[in-house]
């Protein structure tokens, strides 16, 4: 998908900058410029606008606001540069250990700068997700510097949206003689507006996502297990829990109230597996009641003892299976193979085991004999009929579900509205911290220098001028440096991990 969404991007470019350069003169009057692979539309239409609502918010309320904002600003910029420093570092083990064959492009280490690239690092259906967050981050940040430039009364000379390839922003063209006339405490207030709007934006956004539930309490369930919205048409579950089901457990304990239980409880089920609990702790009085079998090997090369077993009335549609006991050490539990009914031992089951020690004395542990490396059985509960039972790998299920946390509490509400909402939410929130923190970054063309720059102002008001530039370029050329090498390991990850 990669490929062809960069041909189609390409193509639209190359067919838009066609467009800008045969209607220049038109396009640069209506204030819109097209370059190579951007896009700008610059007016002072809205600079009444601005006014006029930072005017109703009034100047106790907004110098309030922005000493605040001053002060997370400060504590970003020093943070910004540790932050990106230890991830240069892990993102450079990593790709040493890559390199030196330590670590395989299975096992992706945790990155704390992730470049978003559609079709890439995020897929192309979550591309609505990403135009919408920029946007609106694009136009609060800069509502922050338009805010503060009226509270300090800089003249707005314009604003502005662009689109550069995919991604969208905004600008404030704020007049520099008179921002530059301020003193050093109001242009740490003025240049940390954007980054204080940013990190408004992802707290506001994470306190939505936090009380969503109690916002759509009148239209959906919440908490009662994870709502079954799509089934994978190559399962052959897809008959037996259709969508609209609504999973509330799996296996014995672990109950399922959302989609995070769910995932958890089915990786739970693995690693249990794969670390050899493979068995399951009965009573030793219930299996001896059980038929013992002939052990043979059915037709897959799997050993049976249910063949030629008569089943009771009441198990005629009971899966049985050959159990065998897992002995360790002294232990001793019931000898040879077992016919046993699946829905009588996982009634009665107790825990999950490797072996006898694990069930105590009055247990013993089983499996049966068709467990093998990549499965074992799983009982799916399912809140309107009995549970399912399952024989395959638990990561099997985790593609053949997509599920909820949501139920619908009539038909007209669709799931798909939450799940659009709680998206949206996360990528606010993860893209307004991020951009909060690259803006605070004492770099060129950021935030963060503006904000260097008054802060040396206001800690050293009498050095020489010169000194003062010196510091300020050295710092900011650190900064870019920074923030460019991690983007370029960010991109190497990309490519060796995902």
């Amino acid at each position: 998908m990669v490929a062809p969404g960069i041909f189609g991007f390409g193509l639209f470019w190359v067919v838009l900058y066609g467009f800008g350069l045969k209607y220049s003169r038109s396009l640069v009057r209506q204030g819109i410029t097209i370059t190579k692979g951007k896009v700008t539309y610059r007016t002072s239409s809205y600079n009444s606008q601005i006014l006029k609502t930072a005017s109703s918010l009034g100047r106790k309320f907004l110098r309030t606001w922005f000493s605040f904002g001053s002060y997370f600003g400060i504590l970003v910029m020093v943070g910004a540069p540790i932050l990106l420093i230890v991830n240069l570092i892990v993102s450079s083990i990593s790709i040493l250990d890559y390199i030196l064959g330590n670590n395989d492009s299975s096992n992706p280490p945790q990155q704390v700068l992730v470049p978003i690239i559609p079709g890439w690092s995020i897929p192309w259906t979550h591309l609505t997700y990403l135009m919408i967050t920029l946007i609106i981050n694009g136009v609060f940040h800069e509502l922050g510097h338009g805010f503060a430039a009226v509270l300090y009364q800089v003249r707005i000379e314009a604003v502005g949206f662009f689109v550069f390839l995919v991604y969208p922003g905004a600008f404030v063209e704020l007049n520099t003689e008179q921002l530059s006339n301020l003193s050093a405490k109001r242009r740490v207030r003025l240049y940390s507006a954007g980054v204080w709007h940013n990190a408004i934006l992802a707290l506001g956004s994470f306190l939505a996502q936090r009380i969503l539930p109690l916002l759509l309490f009148g239209l959906y369930h919440h908490g009662t297990g994870a709502y079954v919205t799509e089934v994978a048409k190559d399962s052959p579950l897809i008959n037996v829990i259709p969508p609209g089901e609504t999973i509330t457990g799996i296996d014995h304990g672990c109950v399922v109230r959302s989609s995070a239980d769910f995932s958890h409880c089915l990786n739970n089920a693995w690693h249990e597996f794969t670390t050899g609990a493979s068995g399951t702790c009965v009573p030793k009085s219930q299996v001896e009641s059980w038929n013992h079998g002939h052990i043979s090997k059915n037709k897959n090369g799997i050993l049976d003892c249910c063949e030629g077993v008569v089943r009771s009335d009441s198990e005629e549609n009971s899966t049985r299976l050959c159990y065998v006991e897992s002995r360790s050490g002294s232990a001793v539990g019931f000898p040879g193979y077992k016919c046993m009914s699946v829905r009588e031992i996982l009634k009665v089951s107790t825990a999950r085991c490797r072996d006898h020690l694990d069930c105590g004395k009055e247990n013993s542990c089983v499996r049966h004999t068709i467990d093998n490396a990549e499965s074992r059985i799983i009982q799916i509960h399912i809140a309107s009929k009995e549970s399912v039972l399952f024989l395959g790998p638990p990561e099997e299920l985790l593609h053949t579900f997509s599920v909820s946390n949501f139920l619908p509490k009539t038909s007209w509400c669709s799931v798909a509205i939450p799940e659009h909402i709680s998206a949206l939410l996360s990528y606010m929130i993860s893209i307004s911290s991020a951009l909060g923190i690259l803006n605070a970054l004492p770099a060129f063309a950021m935030d963060g220098e503006g904000v260097f720059a008054a802060m040396l102002d206001l800690c050293l008001p009498y050095d020489d001028s010169d000194v003062k530039e010196t510091i300020k370029l050295t710092t900011c050329a650190a900064g870019l440096l920074l923030l460019v090498l991690n983007v370029l390991l960010s991109m190497a990850q990309l490519f060796i991990f995902y």
